[in-house]
Protein backbone atom coordinates (compact mmCIF):
# COMPACT_ATOMS: atom_id res chain seq x y z
CA UNK A 1 0.00 0.00 0.00
CA UNK A 2 1.43 3.44 -1.14
CA UNK A 3 1.70 6.04 1.22
CA UNK A 4 -0.69 8.26 -0.22
CA UNK A 5 -3.56 5.76 0.21
CA UNK A 6 -3.77 6.02 3.47
CA UNK A 7 -4.11 10.23 3.19
CA UNK A 8 -7.13 10.03 0.76
CA UNK A 9 -8.85 7.39 3.25
CA UNK A 10 -7.92 10.00 6.04
CA UNK A 11 -8.88 12.90 3.78
CA UNK A 12 -12.06 11.05 2.58
CA UNK A 13 -13.22 10.39 6.24
CA UNK A 14 -12.86 14.05 7.22
CA UNK A 15 -14.69 14.81 4.46
CA UNK A 16 -17.33 12.61 5.30
CA UNK A 17 -17.66 13.90 9.11
CA UNK A 18 -17.44 17.46 8.23
CA UNK A 19 -20.78 16.22 5.66
CA UNK A 20 -22.42 14.70 8.68
CA UNK A 21 -21.72 17.85 10.99
CA UNK A 22 -23.39 20.30 8.16
CA UNK A 23 -26.45 18.20 8.11
CA UNK A 24 -26.53 17.77 12.08
CA UNK A 25 -26.38 21.97 12.39
CA UNK A 26 -29.17 22.74 9.25
CA UNK A 27 -31.40 19.71 11.20
CA UNK A 28 -31.20 21.46 14.38
CA UNK A 29 -31.55 24.78 12.64
CA UNK A 30 -34.58 23.51 10.89
CA UNK A 31 -36.30 22.38 14.22
CA UNK A 32 -35.30 25.57 15.60
CA UNK A 33 -37.46 27.59 13.25
CA UNK A 34 -39.96 24.92 12.59
CA UNK A 35 -40.57 25.36 16.55
CA UNK A 36 -41.07 29.19 16.38
CA UNK A 37 -44.42 30.06 15.24
CA UNK A 38 -45.78 32.71 12.93
CA UNK A 39 -46.55 36.15 14.45
CA UNK A 40 -50.44 36.92 12.84
CA UNK A 41 -50.47 40.02 14.33
CA UNK A 42 -50.40 41.52 10.73
CA UNK A 43 -53.55 39.65 9.34
CA UNK A 44 -56.36 41.61 8.81
CA UNK A 45 -59.09 40.15 11.53
CA UNK A 46 -56.88 38.70 13.50
CA UNK A 47 -56.86 40.88 16.32
CA UNK A 48 -60.34 41.39 17.81
CA UNK A 49 -61.95 38.52 15.45
CA UNK A 50 -64.76 38.24 17.72
CA UNK A 51 -65.70 42.07 17.23
CA UNK A 52 -66.05 41.78 13.96
CA UNK A 53 -69.47 42.14 12.53
CA UNK A 54 -70.84 38.83 10.95
CA UNK A 55 -72.41 37.88 7.73
CA UNK A 56 -73.90 35.23 6.14
CA UNK A 57 -71.47 34.69 3.22
CA UNK A 58 -73.24 32.09 1.37
CA UNK A 59 -76.32 34.88 1.00
CA UNK A 60 -73.30 37.60 0.10
CA UNK A 61 -71.88 35.63 -2.74
CA UNK A 62 -75.16 33.83 -3.92
CA UNK A 63 -75.94 37.76 -3.99
CA UNK A 64 -73.14 38.63 -6.29
CA UNK A 65 -73.66 35.42 -8.26
CA UNK A 66 -77.03 36.39 -9.01
CA UNK A 67 -76.94 40.30 -9.55
CA UNK A 68 -74.01 40.10 -11.26
CA UNK A 69 -71.45 42.24 -9.48
CA UNK A 70 -67.81 41.99 -8.55
CA UNK A 71 -67.00 40.87 -5.12
CA UNK A 72 -64.11 42.13 -3.52
CA UNK A 73 -63.33 40.08 -0.20
CA UNK A 74 -60.51 41.49 2.38
CA UNK A 75 -58.80 39.71 4.81
CA UNK A 76 -60.74 40.72 7.93
CA UNK A 77 -64.17 39.53 6.35
CA UNK A 78 -62.49 36.13 5.19
CA UNK A 79 -61.03 35.53 8.70
CA UNK A 80 -64.55 36.77 10.09
CA UNK A 81 -66.58 34.01 7.74
CA UNK A 82 -63.68 31.51 8.83
CA UNK A 83 -64.08 31.79 12.58
CA UNK A 84 -67.82 32.04 12.53
CA UNK A 85 -68.11 29.11 10.64
CA UNK A 86 -65.70 26.33 11.98
CA UNK A 87 -66.11 24.85 15.38
CA UNK A 88 -62.46 25.02 16.67
CA UNK A 89 -61.70 21.51 17.92
CA UNK A 90 -58.80 19.16 17.83
CA UNK A 91 -60.01 15.56 17.21
CA UNK A 92 -58.00 12.73 16.69
CA UNK A 93 -55.61 11.00 19.07
CA UNK A 94 -53.46 14.00 20.28
CA UNK A 95 -57.05 16.07 21.56
CA UNK A 96 -56.36 16.22 24.58
CA UNK A 97 -52.11 17.61 24.51
CA UNK A 98 -52.94 19.82 21.20
CA UNK A 99 -56.01 22.41 20.82
CA UNK A 100 -56.51 24.00 17.88
CA UNK A 101 -57.02 27.98 18.31
CA UNK A 102 -58.18 29.09 14.73
CA UNK A 103 -57.52 29.35 11.21
CA UNK A 104 -56.06 32.36 9.28
CA UNK A 105 -56.10 33.53 5.49
CA UNK A 106 -53.41 35.91 4.92
CA UNK A 107 -53.11 37.10 1.23
CA UNK A 108 -49.83 38.89 -0.18
CA UNK A 109 -47.81 38.97 -3.73
CA UNK A 110 -50.66 37.03 -5.36
CA UNK A 111 -50.82 34.81 -3.22
CA UNK A 112 -52.83 32.96 -0.13
CA UNK A 113 -51.53 31.54 3.29
CA UNK A 114 -53.93 29.86 5.12
CA UNK A 115 -52.83 28.91 8.36
CA UNK A 116 -53.52 26.88 11.46
CA UNK A 117 -52.45 27.96 14.61
CA UNK A 118 -52.18 25.31 17.61
CA UNK A 119 -50.79 25.03 21.00
CA UNK A 120 -49.05 22.03 21.51
CA UNK A 121 -48.25 21.20 24.91
CA UNK A 122 -49.51 24.88 25.75
CA UNK A 123 -46.65 25.53 23.40
CA UNK A 124 -48.20 27.46 19.99
CA UNK A 125 -47.56 26.02 16.69
CA UNK A 126 -47.89 27.32 13.53
CA UNK A 127 -48.56 25.20 9.82
CA UNK A 128 -49.60 26.99 6.62
CA UNK A 129 -50.17 26.23 2.84
CA UNK A 130 -49.51 28.21 -0.10
CA UNK A 131 -52.37 28.66 -2.08
CA UNK A 132 -52.52 30.39 -5.80
CA UNK A 133 -55.16 31.03 -8.22
CA UNK A 134 -54.99 30.18 -12.16
CA UNK A 135 -56.54 33.51 -13.32
CA UNK A 136 -57.39 31.63 -16.26
CA UNK A 137 -58.90 28.56 -14.83
CA UNK A 138 -59.47 29.67 -11.64
CA UNK A 139 -58.56 26.46 -10.37
CA UNK A 140 -56.54 26.66 -7.06
CA UNK A 141 -52.69 25.56 -7.42
CA UNK A 142 -51.31 24.04 -3.75
CA UNK A 143 -47.68 26.19 -4.15
CA UNK A 144 -46.21 30.06 -3.54
CA UNK A 145 -43.68 30.42 -5.63
CA UNK A 146 -40.14 28.58 -6.32
CA UNK A 147 -38.34 27.97 -3.29
CA UNK A 148 -35.05 28.59 -4.67
CA UNK A 149 -34.37 31.81 -6.87
CA UNK A 150 -33.75 31.24 -10.47
CA UNK A 151 -34.84 26.74 -9.85
CA UNK A 152 -38.13 26.03 -10.85
CA UNK A 153 -38.36 23.09 -8.78
CA UNK A 154 -38.97 22.75 -6.01
CA UNK A 155 -41.69 24.92 -5.83
CA UNK A 156 -42.47 26.73 -2.10
CA UNK A 157 -45.78 24.68 -0.54
CA UNK A 158 -46.25 26.54 2.81
CA UNK A 159 -44.40 26.93 6.46
CA UNK A 160 -43.75 24.94 9.87
CA UNK A 161 -43.66 27.69 12.31
CA UNK A 162 -41.30 29.78 10.54
CA UNK A 163 -39.49 27.31 7.90
CA UNK A 164 -40.52 27.45 4.50
CA UNK A 165 -41.02 23.98 2.88
CA UNK A 166 -41.09 22.15 -0.09
CA UNK A 167 -44.39 21.32 -1.74
CA UNK A 168 -43.73 18.02 -1.01
CA UNK A 169 -44.29 18.79 2.98
CA UNK A 170 -47.57 19.43 2.40
CA UNK A 171 -48.56 15.82 2.18
CA UNK A 172 -47.99 15.73 5.86
CA UNK A 173 -50.62 18.50 6.80
CA UNK A 174 -53.01 18.02 3.89
CA UNK A 175 -55.72 15.92 5.86
CA UNK A 176 -56.39 18.82 7.56
CA UNK A 177 -56.83 20.89 5.11
CA UNK A 178 -58.86 18.89 3.40
CA UNK A 179 -61.62 18.98 6.35
CA UNK A 180 -61.40 22.63 6.55
CA UNK A 181 -62.41 23.07 2.98
CA UNK A 182 -65.59 20.34 3.92
CA UNK A 183 -66.34 22.44 6.51
CA UNK A 184 -66.98 25.47 4.28
CA UNK A 185 -68.11 23.48 1.01
CA UNK A 186 -71.30 25.28 0.62
CA UNK A 187 -69.46 28.86 0.36
CA UNK A 188 -66.43 27.10 -1.97
CA UNK A 189 -69.05 25.64 -4.37
CA UNK A 190 -70.94 28.77 -4.98
CA UNK A 191 -67.27 30.67 -5.64
CA UNK A 192 -66.86 28.00 -7.72
CA UNK A 193 -69.04 29.03 -10.21
CA UNK A 194 -67.09 32.73 -10.31
CA UNK A 195 -66.65 33.57 -13.68
CA UNK A 196 -62.83 34.84 -12.46
CA UNK A 197 -61.30 34.65 -9.11
CA UNK A 198 -57.88 36.67 -8.70
CA UNK A 199 -55.82 37.51 -5.52
CA UNK A 200 -55.21 41.58 -5.60
CA UNK A 201 -53.16 42.90 -2.62
CA UNK A 202 -55.17 41.95 0.88
CA UNK A 203 -58.55 41.02 -1.32
CA UNK A 204 -59.96 38.06 -3.21
CA UNK A 205 -61.75 39.64 -5.89
CA UNK A 206 -64.58 37.29 -7.60
CA UNK A 207 -66.81 37.90 -10.32
CA UNK A 208 -69.55 36.18 -11.78
CA UNK A 209 -68.39 37.35 -15.24
CA UNK A 210 -66.52 37.84 -17.56
CA UNK A 211 -64.37 41.72 -17.62
CA UNK A 212 -65.74 42.27 -21.15
CA UNK A 213 -69.30 41.01 -19.88
CA UNK A 214 -69.80 43.44 -16.51
CA UNK A 215 -71.73 46.71 -17.01
CA UNK A 216 -70.92 49.71 -14.76
CA UNK A 217 -72.08 51.27 -11.65
CA UNK A 218 -73.25 47.96 -10.30
CA UNK A 219 -73.64 47.96 -6.47
CA UNK A 220 -71.22 46.25 -3.96
CA UNK A 221 -72.00 43.84 -1.63
CA UNK A 222 -70.38 45.67 1.08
Amino acid sequence: MSEDEPKKKGCFGTLVSLALLVCTVGLVVALYFVAQPQDLTDIGGYVGIDKVQQRDMRAVLQNSLNRGYPLPLNEEQLNAWIYQSLDMKQGGWFSGMVKLKGVWIRMEDGRAEVITERTVFGKPFTVSMFLKLNEESGELQFEGGRYFSGLPKPLSGGRFGKLVVPQGFLLLVLPSYRNLAKALEPEIEIARKMAVLKIDGDRLILQPRLPDQMGLGQPSPF
